[in-house]
């Protein structure tokens, strides 16, 4: 009899063993809301019960629904790269879309494996959201999404293509369908017209008069119908066009070919085509070896403004350079040790500058974040900061410190010099004539140097020399002979007379045009060059 029960309980573990090994993906949320302009990233959590690590091919599909008028078109794109899933619990970030005007997406994910047979992992829709005012991403509650792998067999199996398929086909048959309601309206108002008739002979002139007009209507209806067709036509051609003169730009083509000759393939385009010569891109590629690869940038009027090309061997290479810095070492230690764990890491890059965010959360939801700078792939600074830090705070403190430092210092070498003085002639002849900085004057020299950007088009050095202007500025005429952030300069001139709030918002305007968050504008601008041009001629008026 033990030996039963001994075998029973054998059994039930291995059966318990066997039936538990599954691939479980899941997210947080159905439904995903980001501003305009931001890249929608969503983690996607995998538990692997295999108890070993599981490769396979995760593909996912990205629809945009776009609405004319009263019919919904879509454009999809699907993407896939290889896998490996370790023997734990894992986050992948999927960066999906990006768009500079309010849209919605839909992103459908598959992940196909091979364990005892094809297995697939379905999971969506999840729907993105792209917004334009900030305080619509906090104010929607979502409950979690989860899904479990099942055979991927013929008469099971459904891929994000079909998928795609059936949300076309569905699509195709609203738009009939709404053609079909029109004239089935058109019907019923016909039959209604006849009974009309043969009921009252007197209203016959008038039954042939609605019978015209609802002719009419049927004949609005197609032209509208028409003229829907020729304007998706048309953005499709400035599209095309658009995408012709970027491809024979030589900047943008050299970048592109390289990627071609180092055996990358060109997976996902997203052009926003203001006009055939203007607009935005967003090229996304992979390599054979699952590598990806993206070039970014706008081009006006058919040259090219800004590009930023980024790959996943550069983002590793900068990754794995900073893994061994000491001072990236201590901060994560310290993090682990007060039970924070990383749960993202973006790349944020402009030009030869390239910052690497590292975020991590405790179970009491705080958080806390590394910030590595990278200049020419190498590390300039490594900053910790967590909800105990005040950067503010603590700059500020500095300030004090080494003002009292120094203030005591020169009261030392005054008190020196006096006393010297009682005992030596000094022959005034041998003093140098030191030149005073002028501060205001480099100032204006800044303010020119930004104009001259800006009327290159070279928006971001004009904004960021505009920015530095007006702290080079404001620094020296508040007795501090240094520059300094825009942070600590509020700091600094909030007890003076300067018009504050304009200071804070022209300044937190340079710099997030100088680091690619906000796009720059004509009229911001101007509002900067004024407000320096009203703060110079304040300082000069107060000196005469």
């Amino acid at each position: 009899m033990k030996i039963v029960a001994l075998l029973l309980i054998i059994f039930m573990g291995f059966f318990q063993a066997v039936y538990a090994q599954d691939i479980l993906l899941s997210t947080n949320q159905t439904e995903y809301y980001f501003k305009t302009g931001e890249n929608a990233i969503i983690p996607i959590e995998i538990n692997n019960t295999y108890r070993k690590q599981i490769s396979g091919t995760l593909e996912y599909t990205i629809t945009q629904l776009i609405n004319q008028g009263n019919i919904q078109l879509s454009n999809y794109n699907t993407e896939k790269k290889s896998l490996s899933i370790n023997e734990e619990n894992t986050k992948v970030s999927l960066d999906l879309a990006k768009s500079d005007t309010p849209s919605n997406f839909t992103v459908n994910i598959n992940f196909n494996y091979n364990e005892n047979g094809d297995r697939i992992v379905s999971l969506g829709p999840i729907i993105i959201h792209f917004v334009s005012d900030e305080s619509q991403k906090n104010t929607h509650q979502q409950n979690k999404m989860q899904s479990s792998s099942q055979p991927n067999t013929q008469s099971k199996q459904q891929d994000l293509f079909s998928q795609q398929q059936q949300q076309m086909e569905q699509l195709q048959n609203e738009l009939l369908g709404n053609q079909q309601d029109l004239f089935s309206q058109q019907q019923q108002q016909m039959e209604q017209l006849q009974n009309n008739l043969f009921g009252n002979q007197q209203n016959l002139s008038q039954n042939k008069q609605q019978q015209l007009q609802n002719n009419q209507l049927a004949q609005d209806s197609s032209a509208l119908k028409q003229q829907l067709e020729k304007q998706v036509q048309n953005q499709e051609q400035i599209k095309k066009e658009f995408e012709q003169k970027l491809f024979s730009n030589n900047d943008f083509l050299n970048r592109h070919q390289e990627l071609l000759k180092n055996r990358y393939n060109m997976s996902r385009s997203n052009l926003n085509a203001i006009s055939n010569v203007t607009g935005s891109f967003d090229i996304k590629y992979n390599s054979t070896n699952g590598k990806w690869a993206t070039l970014q940038g706008n081009m006006k009027n058919g040259t090219i403004t800004e590009i930023t090309e980024q790959s996943q061997a550069e983002q590793e290479k900068l990754l794995q350079k900073l893994k061994q810095n000491i001072l990236y070492r201590q901060f994560h230690s310290k993090l682990l040790t007060e039970g924070f764990s990383q749960n993202d890491i973006t790349f944020d890059a402009n030009g030869n500058e390239t910052n690497i965010i590292l975020k991590y959360e405790d179970q009491k939801h705080a958080n806390a974040k590394i910030i590595a700078n990278f200049v020419n792939d190498e590390i300039k600074q490594v900053t910790l900061e967590d909800r105990n830090s005040n950067p503010l705070n603590l700059m500020l403190l500095i300030i004090i410190v080494v003002t009292i430092v120094s203030a005591i210092s020169i009261y030392f070498v005054i008190k020196k010099f006096i006393n010297k003085e009682r005992f030596t002639i000094i022959d005034s002849s041998s003093i140098p004539n030191l030149k005073s900085f002028d501060h205001v004057t480099e100032s204006k020299k800044l303010i020119d140097e930004a104009i001259k950007y800006h009327d290159k088009g070279r928006y971001k050095e004009a904004f960021g020399t505009a920015g530095k202007s007006i702290r080079l500025f404001l620094s020296h005429d508040s007795g501090i002979k240094r520059e300094i952030t825009s942070e600590e300069l509020i700091q600094l001139i909030q007890k003076n007379n300067y018009p504050v709030d304009d200071i804070r918002e022209c300044l937190k305007i340079t710099d997030l045009v100088e680091f690619a968050k906000l796009k720059a504008s004509e009229y911001d601008f101007k509002k900067i060059i004024s407000l320096f041009n009203k703060l110079s001629n304040e300082q000069n008026f107060d000196n005469t």
